[in-house]
């Protein structure tokens, strides 16, 4: 439930956490002035009432909407979504509650962080709340120094993975090659701890298929659908790497179980169809592309798979019209341009099909590079 809450909503929470004691001190600072007593009413104590005060809660009130109109700033919300934004925040907040500790030890005084700027403690007036306050700021701040340690370890792993998963599937380049091989080193120390932990294997069978390794990644998702039978998205997956291997009817049976298991996603029902179409099930076929289509009128797999169709049926003209459509919508698909390229050589138009040849080849070596 607090995962859906935007990053923004709980920035303003914490600023306004931050703002309360100032803007109370401002308002009573504003509201205790000498010039509005009233002088038939007896004297108050306003000693706490300074100038020095009063410009330090200003600042910071300052700063704060400072900090607030930076965060609706397009450069703040992308850094807000990044995987350190987080680790950063609380490093920062254990940063301040351990930089109070150790001013408060040097200077007798000490302001504990839930009560607020305001609220300072005298060593020697007032022992016992400034050694509570001490250790109090000290606990807080270690305790949000571990947080963000563990929380900047996970964003490493999470930056490892969008490192390893960029690029083209069709290709990968040195650096998300790099990021794979230690995202795979990470997940075999996992299983190597627990061989049961079905993320872990989960995890690890998608490092596998994005190094090519197609084989151990139908093993991983094996052993993560044994330990968790009802995860959609390993059978998908697993029939996928069926269908590249031609194992048309296993990778038919994972779609089905996925299609069970959540009825309302269209890609297995869409890779489904792209395996009977293989098998030459026309029918089947129709019938798995039309129900996908229902859930998903632009699912790109189901026009692929009327490529496939069309190409079964050596109805090579209209194999071109529908891989114009899916490179209409994706220019770089190549599975599209390749067939699409088979079929201009099948129709006798040897240019156009080497055209998309050379056209495959150079996106097969841009994705390389990069």
């Amino acid at each position: 439930m607090f995962d859906e809450v935007p990053v923004r909503v709980w920035l303003l929470l914490l600023v306004g956490l931050f703002a309360w004691v100032p803007a109370q001190y401002v308002f009573q600072h504003v509201r205790s002035s000498p010039a509005r007593r009233d002088i038939t009413q007896p004297q108050v104590d306003v000693s706490w009432r300074t100038s020095e005060a009063l410009l330090r809660n200003l600042s910071i009130l300052l700063a704060l909407a400072a900090f607030v109109a930076f965060i609706f700033t397009p450069f703040a919300e992308r850094m807000a979504k990044g995987p350190r934004f987080m680790p950063a925040l609380i490093a920062g907040l254990a940063a301040w509650a351990l930089y109070t500790v150790l001013r408060g030890f040097r200077r007798g005084k000490i302001e504990p962080m839930i009560r607020g700027i305001s609220e300072e403690y005298d060593r020697e007036t007032q022992p016992k709340r400034f050694w509570a306050s001490l250790i109090w700021n000290a606990v807080l701040g270690s305790m949000m120094s571990w947080g963000a340690y563990q929380l900047n370890k996970d964003a490493s792993q999470q930056v490892l993975e969008e490192r390893c998963f960029e690029g083209k599937l069709y290709s990968l380049s040195p650096n998300a090659k790099a990021a794979c091989e230690e995202v795979l080193s990470v997940y075999d120390d996992a299983v190597a701890v627990d061989p049961r932990d079905s993320y872990a294997r989960y995890n690890r069978a998608l490092a596998y298929a994005r190094l090519g390794d197609f084989p151990r990644a139908i093993e991983d998702y094996s052993a993560a659908i044994k330990l968790r039978p009802n995860d959609g998205e390993a059978f998908s997956n697993r029939g996928i790497h069926y269908l590249d291997a031609m194992e048309y009817d296993l990778a038919i049976a994972d779609f089905t179980r996925a299609h069970e298991l959540d009825p309302k996603t269209s890609w297995p029902l869409a890779h489904r169809g792209i395996a009977h179409a293989w098998k030459g099930d026309t029918d089947e076929a129709n019938r798995d592309f039309s129900a996908a289509r229902a859930l998903d009128p632009d699912n790109i797999v189901v026009m692929r798979g009327e490529i496939l169709l069309a190409m079964n049926l050596a109805e090579f003209e209209l194999a071109v019209k529908r891989a114009n459509i899916v490179l209409a919508k994706e220019p770089d698909d190549l599975w599209a341009l390749a067939t699409r390229a088979d079929a201009y050589r099948r129709l006798g138009e040897t240019a156009k099909s080497r055209a998309d040849t050379r056209r495959a080849n150079m996106l097969i070596e841009e994705a390389g590079r990069s």
